[in-house]
């Protein structure tokens, strides 16, 4: 009896040790946006901020990645929007006039920046509180997307 009782207090301090251990965030990005999983469970901005707050530097990176997704939107919708009623506006007349459209798709141009560097900052937070939560772990090698210009353009940058 006494062996039963051993074991069952010896498997049930293993489980708990493993609970204990923080999990790590896994991140998937797809069309419809970005999909964080931690422990099986699905996890969104607000939970993911929360989730990491034992990771100060990777803490800030998600707040700025979250804010700058949130001014993405807003800027991709505005943009959109401007050039959807340039092309719907000047579908009915003789002499089109496409300014509202031009300035629309430049404003989704600098939308298109905030959401690269969204995605940078997520991703880089994210490996950030895994390799705090995780000491075994080893960086993966994780490429940036930049757009940069300089007075003979617009182009991209691949860092990595």
């Amino acid at each position: 009896m006494k062996k039963i009782v051993l074991l069952s207090l010896i498997a049930l301090f293993i489980t708990t040790t493993n609970k204990a251990q923080e999990q790590e965030i896994e991140m998937k990005v797809n069309f419809w946006g970005y999909r964080f999983m931690k422990d099986g469970d699905r996890l969104n901005w607000k939970e993911l901020e929360e989730a990491t707050t034992a990771v100060e530097n990777a803490n800030l990176l998600i707040k700025k990645a979250r804010n700058q997704r949130t001014t993405s939107i807003i800027m991709s919708v505005i943009g959109g929007g401007l050039v959807g009623w340039s092309i719907g506006k000047n579908g009915t007349k003789d002499d089109p006039d496409y300014t509202l459209g031009y300035v629309g798709g430049a404003i989704s141009a600098v939308s298109l920046g905030f959401s690269i560097s969204t995605f940078n900052k997520v991703n880089k937070g994210v490996d950030m509180y895994n390799l705090a939560v995780n000491k075994t772990a080893q960086y993966q090698f994780q490429p940036e997307l930049q757009v940069v210009s300089n007075k003979q353009g617009l182009g991209l940058a691949l860092r990595f």
